[in-house]
């Protein structure tokens, strides 16, 4: 839908952008304004997702087993496999945050004469 040519024709062009500018603008700044909030929530979204994906969880292999997809033997194979990526995903978590930058484990420390503690044992 347009307007008709005579009507814009009678409208002189600096005040039609007196006239439009305005409303220009402030779609320009809604959009800009609209795609901030859209990227922070997406970023958002992601951040809680960090978590490693195993492609199925416990009650996933629970449900299989009750259904007869897999026998007892294949469901603690699954079971103990599982929990043991989550407890080393978990200690590789736990020894990178306890590591302190720039200092290197066993050795001794100039400051106060210590051996610095190894995470590794």
């Amino acid at each position: 839908m347009s307007l008709p040519s005579s009507i814009v024709a009678s409208i002189p062009p600096s005040r039609l952008l007196v006239d439009v500018g305005p409303w220009l603008g402030g779609f320009v700044v809604l959009l800009l304004v609209g795609g901030a909030i859209a990227m922070g929530l997406r970023r958002r979204l992601n951040a809680d997702s960090e978590a490693p994906s195993l492609g199925f969880t416990l009650q996933d292999l629970r449900s299989m087993r009750d259904r007869g997809e897999l026998s007892q033997e294949e469901f603690e194979q699954a079971h103990q496999r599982m929990v043991g990526q989550v407890r080393r995903a978990a200690a590789d978590r736990s020894t990178s945050e306890s590591r302190v930058p720039g200092r290197v484990p066993g050795v001794r420390s100039p400051e106060t004469g210590r051996k610095t503690p190894d995470p590794d044992g």
